[in-house]
């Protein structure tokens, strides 16, 4: 008797691109292009000193103070009041600012796994530049409308990152009890090349995905009959083409922007990761 295995989504997914990037290696050539001129034009320029900058100073043993308005938040999401600075880096530098200051913290000590898991809702989101300035004033041309999609972000940002943070607290703090409280590492001077090696790593890592999902989004543009889904899969894949696609929308481009915003794109989530 035959036995037939079932294949997994994932394998099956995988097989499907690879046959594809053999099949339009044009159309990904085409998108993967595209993708490294916005990393060199417009990504590392804007990123990789944040990246740098953040990194620093959240090695810096002073850095608690400059979070101290944030304390209180922090500490509802995820029971540590030093936190308020990572709080601060994330909300001003975006979603890749705010994975790296929580995961310096961890690797420093200054919080558990299970309080850096409680954290990331509250602290993971799209920077305010890119909402107000690519956005609201370069894709939808208005400034109105950048400012109100960053209050639409940050507002749910703030609204469901703190009951995220705090129901996922209480639930781990319930299931474990004896979860290790955090053992800050002795304070020392940062090391800016040891630092700028990180932002580096991320960079690259970050730039990698960009130009991964160009590529699938250049051979997505060109497949026939899919002209109807393209919008919706840009979206789903990379949230900077995606608002870029849904800016050209007829109608209700600003709420199709602000879904883009909050959803990220599967390309931030892997980075976040």
């Amino acid at each position: 008797m035959i036995q037939v295995r079932r294949i997994r989504p994932l394998l099956l997914l995988q097989a499907v691109l690879l046959l594809l990037l053999f099949c339009m290696p044009q159309a990904a050539l085409r998108g993967a292009s595209s993708a490294l001129h916005s990393c060199a034009g417009q990504i590392i320029p804007a990123l990789f000193p944040f990246l740098l900058l953040c990194e620093w100073l959240a090695a810096n043993p002073d850095i608690g103070q400059l979070g101290r308005p944030l304390a209180p938040l922090a500490q509802f999401a995820c029971g540590q009041r030093s936190c308020g600075s990572i709080l601060l880096l994330g909300w001003l530098g975006g979603f890749a600012a705010g994975a790296q200051a929580i995961g310096g913290a961890y690797r420093r000590g200054q919080l558990t796994a299970r309080q850096a898991e409680s954290l990331l809702p509250l602290c993971i989101t799209v920077s305010p530049a890119f909402i107000f300035v690519t956005v609201g004033q370069l894709m939808l041309n208005s400034r109105r409308l950048g400012l109100a999609l960053l209050g639409a972000i940050f507002g749910s940002n703030l609204i469901c990152g703190l009951a995220a943070g705090r129901w996922w607290l209480r639930k781990i703090t319930v299931s474990s009890a004896g979860d290790p409280t955090p053992v800050p590492h002795a304070p020392s001077a940062p090391d800016f090349s040891a630092c700028a090696a990180r932002a580096a790593q991320s960079m690259l890592a970050i730039c990698a995905l960009v130009v991964f999902f160009g590529a699938v989004n250049g051979i997505l543009a060109q497949l026939p009959g899919l002209h109807w889904v393209y919008r919706p899969v840009c979206t789903l894949l990379e949230v900077t083409n995606g608002c870029a696609q849904l800016s050209r929308l007829p109608a209700g481009r600003v709420f199709a922007c602000c879904g883009a915003l909050s959803w990220m794109g599967l390309s931030a989530l892997a980075q976040v990761r």
